[in-house]
């Protein structure tokens, strides 16, 4: 029974084999789908039918199509019906205790023989889906935002990869050139005085972002000179000022390639990425590639040339070439200046053609800022004016911004919160939690150490991740760090009770893994309490809750159905005396339960969310 029925995906199967079978449901009814989802907690059952679509194909009554649907399943699947219920357009279904047991215990047995949570989809080959996130400029360290979008990027490309949906393909485009970029180059150039990350003592990435800074606190001052002293506009300033025409100039010798100019570039973009790398590192986000856009850029020259060829773009009289794309309700976009040096979207069509050259992907899915939700529209029109058969591969993954109660950060003021900080504060406050802990006393300094990171990085992530990304995030420090709260560090906590519960019945009972499922298979216990019930529910469905995470691109719904579960264990644990039962059948059941949570948990938050669950806390 167990075997068979794994999850409400095969529950589904079951119920399309019911409309093929029923002649008197052949035609209409026939290719009509039976939403499955959980019952309700006020109703007896764990799974419910949606019997609305087969009611309105059928043409018949809800009452008549659950019980007949009810009698049907009850044969069929014997022994895993206990009752059911037809409650207006849905058919509660309780499963038996019997079928739980043998639910779990397959489950357990495919962990042990395979080493891997069981799934019901296997990882493929094909298609090919591309997804690009982080992204970061080479002129400043990664900051708050970034942490947002690694993390949202790295659980999506996670959950894409889970669920089978094709080969997933993790890439980091690093802005390495552009204006940006020569104004950092201009000030270590200028003010540097030939100090290095080595001579300082500081961090590659944030030694260069102090230069950025610098460039702008010295722009503003000559702005507000020019505006002072010349009378200019502000917006005139900022166009005549001195810097900002250096800067300029800096860009056109760095793209005609320079030997000077592109010494400097790359040795200070190695200072950079080297940072990036211990950054990286750290918050355990991985690539499979890295790019460049100094690597992109004279392709997508080439297109924007081959647009003006074919008339789709069009010239101005200082030489800018633009496309005029307001028949889409959008508005006339610059693709390349008059002194021929390239723009943002000029090098983002290099690098989508020069993908699909590599990959042929199916879905090219950007993990970028709300802010660009325009740019990526004229991506996709100008691709589309092109002729460019993966236009319609784009796909923009927006996320809204982080703030702080502090308020918004700014990188040119150099008020960015930046990411290395943030960690190195967050596992400040988790190390100053664990040292007060009576559990952790017998822990050395370093094993102290290394905890509190890993808490930190839970408090981070799982904050990141338990909101839907189209929503602001207000990151509060304390509620992230909430070892009984809505929290990463809670899910933790959870998992390191399991496991302290496991070692604690192999030390006192011999319960060992295999032990516990062999027991299962022997000595059956099919009086189930509610409250078993419910974490069974939750178990049966955290497959479609992948699968829903995956299909929304939307990680949120995965990161509150592991909370939940959590918390409805904790609940269990509190009521229920795991190891204290009155019989050995008890004790077993409730381990084996107990032991399945945990895979759940540990699964969803490393395998997929990415979030570190140490066994001891």
């Amino acid at each position: 029974m167990g075997g068979t029925l794994k999850d409400p995906f095969a529950l589904r199967e079951v119920l399309r084999t019911w409309l093929e079978e029923h002649s008197q449901y052949e035609g209409e009814g026939s290719s009509v789908d039976f939403p499955v989802q959980p019952t309700v907690v006020h109703y007896p059952g764990e799974v419910t039918v949606v019997l609305f679509p087969v009611v309105r194909a059928l043409r018949r009554r809800p009452q008549e199509v659950g019980e007949r649907l009810l009698r049907w399943l009850t044969r069929r699947i014997e022994g895993v019906i206990e009752g059911g219920q037809v409650v207006g357009g849905f058919l509660n279904l309780r499963f038996s205790g019997e079928f739980w047991r043998e639910w779990l215990r397959a489950r357990l047995m495919q962990w042990l023989e395979e080493g891997r949570y069981p799934l019901p989809w296997k990882r493929k080959e094909e298609p090919v889906l591309l997804v690009e996130f982080s992204s970061p400029n080479t002129n400043k360290p990664l900051h708050l935002g970034h942490v947002r979008n690694n993390t949202l990027g790295d659980a999506v490309a996670r959950l894409l990869a889970v669920t089978g949906r094709g080969r997933v393909v993790r890439l980091n485009l690093i802005n390495d050139r552009g204006i940006h970029i020569c104004k950092t180059m201009l000030a270590w150039m200028k003010w540097g005085g030939g100090a290095t990350p080595q001579s300082t003592g500081k961090k590659g990435d944030h030694f260069v972002g102090d230069f950025y800074v610098l460039f702008e606190r010295r722009y503003k001052d000559e702005v507000e000179r020019l505006v002072r002293e010349k009378g200019m506009s502000e917006e005139e300033a900022r166009r005549e000022a001195p810097l900002i025409r250096e800067a300029q100039e800096l860009l056109r010798r760095w793209e005609a390639g320079d030997p000077e100019v592109r010494q400097v570039w790359k040795m200070m973009n190695e200072w950079v990425l080297e940072g990036f790398r211990e950054t990286y590192q750290r918050y355990g986000v991985m690539f499979d590639a890295f790019e460049f856009e100094s690597e992109t850029y004279a392709r997508g020259k080439e297109l924007v040339y081959e647009g003006l060829e074919k008339g789709v773009f069009y010239r101005k009289e200082d030489g800018s070439i633009w496309v005029d794309l307001t028949d889409e309700g959008l508005d006339t976009k610059l693709l390349l200046r008059g002194d021929g040096t390239s723009v943002y979207i000029t090098q983002d069509l290099g690098t989508i053609d020069l993908r699909w050259q590599k990959y042929r992907m199916q879905r090219m899915v950007y993990v970028v800022a709300e802010e660009q939700r325009y740019h990526f529209q004229v991506l996709k029109a100008v691709l589309r004016r092109l002729g460019k058969p993966y236009a319609d591969t784009v796909f923009h993954l927006s996320y809204a911004m982080v703030e702080l109660p502090e308020g918004k950060m700014k990188s040119r003021e150099g008020t960015v919160i930046d990411a290395d900080d943030f960690l190195d504060e967050l596992t400040a406050l988790a190390l100053e939690q664990i040292r007060c802990s009576e559990k952790a006393k017998d822990a050395s300094e370093e094993e102290k150490r290394e905890l509190a990171e890993q808490v930190a990085l839970a408090a981070i992530k799982f904050y990141m991740l338990r909101v839907d990304p189209n929503k602001k995030i207000l990151f509060r420090k304390e509620e992230a760090m909430d070892f009984e709260g809505y929290s990463g560090p809670f899910l933790q906590y959870t998992y390191a009770r399991i496991q302290a519960l496991l070692r604690k019945a192999q030390e006192e009972y011999g319960l060992g893994r295999e032990a516990i499922v062999r027991l299962l298979g022997e000595r059956g216990f099919a009086e189930l309490i509610e409250e078993e019930r419910r974490l069974l529910q939750m178990l049966f469905f955290y497959p479609v809750r992948l699968w829903e995470s995956a299909q929304r691109y939307d990680p949120s719904l995965l990161a509150n159905a592991l909370y939940q579960l959590a918390k409805e264990y904790n609940r269990y644990y509190a009521r229920v005396p795991i190891l204290r039962g009155s019989s050995e059948e008890e004790r077993v059941w409730r381990l084996a339960l107990s032991w399945w949570v945990g895979e759940t948990l540990a699964h969803g938050c490393v395998e997929v969310l990415n979030i570190p669950m140490p066994a001891r806390m």
